[in-house]
């Protein structure tokens, strides 16, 4: 066999991080989850200052969607993902038109309005998307299902992100609780 050499190239030669173990990791993702609930319940409790019970709890679940789900309302706002926003959407579904085809209704007038009206929507979601934190972002359990050590400073900013919320939502709530009338 003397076509075949023993060589090596330089994407085959690397320096391999040492192991961790599997317990580690897992309590690190728990921590990851146990940020995202932290920070839903300071919602809750600043919501519960100035609301009544139901409407709290409807407000932290909008904000619960929010931090799930709203970086596609920026995303539909700034046109990146195809179809329009809602007006445009609710015309495209009994006429049948595809989300990748232009918006065709013969008039171009009418088609300025409706992504005019359609912007008009979109953009304060998407604004109010940003307020909210990106659970997404938060979620960890992809390193501990392909086994990738969530790396500490992963770890310390999402720690970082949870304390600001608590900090700002702390202070919203006690600023509302302080200036409320309380029926004695």
């Amino acid at each position: 066999y003397r076509s075949q050499y023993l060589g090596m190239s330089q994407a085959d030669l690397y320096i391999r991080a040492g192991d961790r173990t599997f317990g580690w990791n897992m309590f690190k993702a728990y921590v990851g989850i146990w940020l995202q609930m932290v920070i839903i319940i300071c919602f809750g409790v600043m919501f519960s200052t100035f609301l009544s019970g139901p409407v709290a709890m409807i407000a932290t679940l909008t904000c619960l969607m929010f931090g799930f789900f709203g970086g596609l309302a920026s995303e539909v706002a700034s046109g990146v993902i195809p179809g329009g926003g809602p007006i445009e959407t609710l015309i495209r579904m009994p006429t049948q038109a595809g989300a990748m085809t232009e918006l065709d209704l013969g008039n171009d007038t009418l088609e300025n309005v409706i992504k005019s009206i359609d912007y008009g929507i979109m953009a304060p979601l998407s604004v109010i998307g940003q307020v909210f934190p990106n659970f997404g972002s938060l979620n960890t359990s992809p390193f501990v299902a392909y086994g990738i050590d969530i790396f500490g400073s992963l770890l310390l900013r999402h720690i970082t992100l949870a304390a600001c919320y608590f900090l700002l939502t702390s202070l919203i709530g006690y600023f509302f609780l302080k200036t409320r009338e309380l029926a004695a």
